[in-house]
């Protein structure tokens, strides 16, 4: 089961795990999946290369052959940021007040955090 967390500190480190914020600017947002991906693989920050490339999700570049997949997701200074060891996919999506919400594919811990 993914672990969610809200910041680094709250999580253990171990994949797969997503994260979410507020208020994140672009370099603020793949600093934070570098530091994710650090973490996870047990290493110095600086020891760690994400890429972001046009078009695909963001890749470890260093370590080669990390086994991790990434994803990374923002909307309306929202984001959403995953590590696993599989193929992951993550999306953000804002409600409007009084909007519909489809539930049946919401995590329960997502349902939780929305719940009127």
């Amino acid at each position: 089961m993914i672990q969610w967390a809200d910041t680094l500190s709250r999580w253990d480190g171990t994949p797969p795990a997503a994260l979410t914020a507020e208020r994140l600017a672009p370099e603020a947002r793949r600093a934070l999946l570098r530091a994710m991906t650090a973490r996870s693989l047990r290493l110095p920050v600086e020891r760690v290369i994400v890429e972001h490339g046009a078009g695909g999700p963001p890749r470890v570049a260093e370590p080669m052959g990390s086994g991790l997949y990434l994803s990374s997701a923002s909307r309306d200074g929202f984001a959403a940021l995953a590590v696993a060891a599989a193929p992951v996919g993550i999306d953000v999506e804002v409600a409007d007040a009084g909007g519909w919400i489809p539930w049946n594919v919401l995590h329960p811990i997502e349902a939780a955090a929305i719940e009127p």
